[in-house]
């Protein structure tokens, strides 16, 4: 957990120093998405990365006694592969988010990593590193909101907050998780 919140703070504060971004593009997620659109860049709408499951919190004991205000998703690991090698530049990724209400998340993707990017042990060991493709964003139609989403192979990690909704975070459940059920919490 305190890895992946050190990737999510990476991305949306720090992943700006490496962003392939034109010099004059702006680094807040927000005048990030708007500098783009007066751009005249589409955005393209992605919409079957998660779908909400059938299944209901309490299908997950140990979760649903942690989280009362959740969603289960399934996820398209196929589709996500595919993201992976043809990536938009420019996407609104349609989430689903509480019953019956959905969500639609501007996002820019970004290069978080220089070219040399290594992480080493104290012992120089190199670790093997799995490299995403990384966005980051607004929550469309809500002034002040963030978003930051990282999408891998068998996996996508994400968070948003906005003035409204406050802070949720998408990720897949740990533990016994062979069909890679995803949580929005």
């Amino acid at each position: 957990m305190r890895r992946s919140l050190y990737l999510f703070t990476l991305l949306l504060f720090g992943g700006s120093l490496f962003a392939q971004a034109p010099a004059d593009a702006p680094l807040r997620p927000a005048e990030l998405v708007q500098y783009y659109k007066n751009q005249g860049q589409q955005f393209t709408p992605v919409d079957g990365l998660v779908q909400e499951k059938a299944a209901s919190l309490r299908s997950y004991p140990a979760i649903s006694a942690e989280v009362s205000d959740g969603l289960l998703l399934d996820f398209d690991q196929q589709f996500a592969q595919r993201m992976g090698e043809e990536a938009p530049d420019f996407m609104t990724l349609h989430l689903p988010f509480k019953q019956g209400v959905e969500v639609d998340v501007e996002l820019v993707k970004v290069n978080l990593f220089t070219p040399d990017f290594a992480i080493t042990t104290s012992s120089p060991v190199e670790v093997q590193w799995e490299l995403g493709t990384y966005y980051r964003g607004t929550i469309k139609g809500m002034p002040g909101s963030v978003a930051a989403v990282s999408i891998f192979g068998d996996e996508v990690r994400g968070m948003f907050t906005g003035p409204r909704i406050g802070n949720y975070v998408l990720g897949a459940l740990k533990n016994n998780n062979a069909d890679r059920t995803h949580i929005i919490y």
